[in-house]
């Protein structure tokens, strides 16, 4: 049996949501999804934000000490043919390819749902940001509100797929 790729897990997992969601809604309301693909985000994590946030969740005094030399003076070059760039800091991202990085990554979104006025749900690296409401007016005032608050909070979306269902 061929196993699935990340891609078509996905997209199973998306569509089912929507016809869960389709069978439930309130009749006469309008659905609004967002997906966001937050994976290409493993290098946009900030390196202060994080270790304050592991701080936050009760990484303390050595632990804190080991992800703070873990995370800083990290340096790195791209090598083309036979000709290496100059090295330059890292000052935000995980490091690739390592077993802690995935978790950092999930410890560093895992607020996500307080930042935003949507309802959250959250698997993995998925996050769909979804509402229900009576009217298109009143979903174009919330979606406006919500992008002026993303705005305000310094977020960034990286890959958005964005689904309405009517």
């Amino acid at each position: 049996m061929a196993s699935l790729n990340n891609i078509d897990r996905h997209i199973i997992t998306c569509s089912l949501f929507l016809i869960t969601c389709s069978l439930f809604r309130p009749k006469q309301s309008i659905w609004f999804d967002h997906f966001l693909d937050p994976s290409k985000a493993l290098d946009c994590c900030d390196h202060e934000i994080l270790l304050q946030k592991l701080y936050h969740y009760g990484i303390r005094g050595t632990p804190h000490k080991l992800f703070c030399s873990y995370l800083s003076n990290r340096k790195q070059c791209t090598k083309l043919g036979d000709t290496n760039s100059s090295y330059m800091s890292i000052t935000c991202g995980v490091p690739p390819g390592s077993v802690l990085g995935p978790l950092l990554f999930l410890i560093y979104i895992n607020d996500i749902t307080q930042a935003s006025s949507f309802k959250t749900t959250m698997f993995a690296d998925d996050i769909n940001l979804h509402m229900s409401v009576s009217n298109v007016r009143t979903l174009q005032r919330k979606v406006k509100d919500e992008i002026q608050n993303i705005g305000q909070t310094n977020c960034q979306l990286i890959t958005t797929k964005p689904v309405t269902l009517y």
